[in-house]
């Protein structure tokens, strides 16, 4: 008897070793994840719907897509805010439509380093300048390479500070984007599109590191 309690006992403390195994690898694990996931993407021009939205919807889908960034946040009434500002067009019949959704996007990530009248001066050089599909979808692309790829723990760097992560499509994650690039050395002729690209560059690396540094201050009085 007293060797089968002995037996049970031994039993007892294997299962509750590997346990704690368990759970330590499981807490180391979760200590490696990033945090802001790998596979975080805004959603492309084309991919936002253009139904038309009320006024709630619009808000609930917009932090849908915010979700990975806890502290990105948009409400009814900043919604309404900016449109009696005049920041973006007003609803048709009290709906939302691509475009206006579009920029909302743009100014709910915009807002964390941005004021209300600098957000407005942005969107009316982008107005200006370009199709909203093809600015959003390139500051889309933009800030999420700084944001995912440039925050990734196991990030390598060359001898001079250079990047030498890769993304999928094989464009450097480097926080300078080609055109800033071109125009550092000098070797592009369009001035004003290397403007507006290191614009677009710095705007998304400064909503980056504000985003990344809530979610580490969160992280660290959780």
């Amino acid at each position: 008897m007293g060797s089968l309690c002995n037996y049970t006992l031994y039993k007892i403390l294997i299962c509750l070793r590997h346990f704690g195994v368990y759970m330590k690898k499981e807490k180391n694990d979760a200590i490696k994840q990033p945090l802001i996931p790998e596979d975080f993407s805004l959603p492309r021009y084309r991919d936002i719907p253009d139904v038309g939205l009320l006024l709630e919807q619009t808000a609930r889908l917009i932090n849908g897509y915010m979700e990975p960034l806890t502290s990105i946040r948009i409400t009814n009434s900043m919604i309404s805010n900016y449109v009696k500002q005049g920041i973006i067009g007003r609803p048709v019949k009290k709906l939302y439509y691509r475009k206006q959704i579009a920029e909302l996007i743009f100014i709910s990530l915009s807002k964390t380093v941005l004021s209300l009248d600098d957000t407005r001066v942005v969107l009316s050089l982008q107005r200006a300048s370009y199709p909203v599909d093809t600015a959003y979808n390139y500051f889309c692309r933009v800030f999420e390479d700084i944001l995912i790829k440039s925050y990734l723990p196991d990030i390598e760097f060359s001898a001079d500070g250079t990047d030498l992560t890769k993304t999928p499509e094989g464009r450097s994650t480097s926080a300078f984007c080609d055109a800033a690039k071109k125009a550092a050395s000098g070797k592009s002729r369009d001035d004003k599109l290397i403007s507006d690209a290191y614009l677009v560059e710095r705007l998304a690396v400064s909503i980056a590191d504000c985003i990344h540094l809530q979610l580490l201050i969160a992280e660290r009085h959780a």
